[in-house]
């Protein structure tokens, strides 16, 4: 009956760690900057196995480990996938010389005009994402 008890519990365990490691991870939106699809304090599940038989695709959401600190996650939509020629005019996104339909993006092209932020032109590397 104890072993059957320690099994249990060990496999659980290994269940558990397997399971939030490699297939599904619990994360919490900290900050506003993918609003209005995902709002502050909002709580998602992330599928790790999503991109193992295919490539990311532009428009969807991806979560990733911060470059500069590790511990941090980030949660972004892509918005242009490796080979795509990307440019940010004014706040505008050119890709490939068109500007995408973004249902998604806060401002419009009206507000964005007056803004000065920009990115000049630049191919988005292989095995990459913009």
């Amino acid at each position: 009956m104890i072993k059957k008890l320690i099994f249990l519990v060990v496999l659980g365990v290994s269940l558990g760690f397997a399971i939030r490691n490699y297939m599904i991870e619990w994360i919490y939106i900290a900050s506003g900057s993918m609003e209005p699809t995902l709002h502050v304090e909002t709580r998602l599940f992330v599928n790790k196995l999503a991109y193992i038989f295919r490539d990311p695709k532009r428009g969807e959401i991806i979560c990733f480990q911060s470059p500069m600190e590790g511990d941090k996650k980030f949660v972004k939509r892509i918005i242009a996938v490796e080979g795509d020629k990307i440019e940010i005019i004014n706040k505008v996104v050119w890709i490939n010389g068109s500007e995408p339909e973004e249902p998604y993006v806060q401002h419009t092209r009206e507000e964005a005009r007056f803004m000065d932020d920009n990115f000049g032109l630049c191919v988005v590397p292989e095995g990459t994402v913009f």
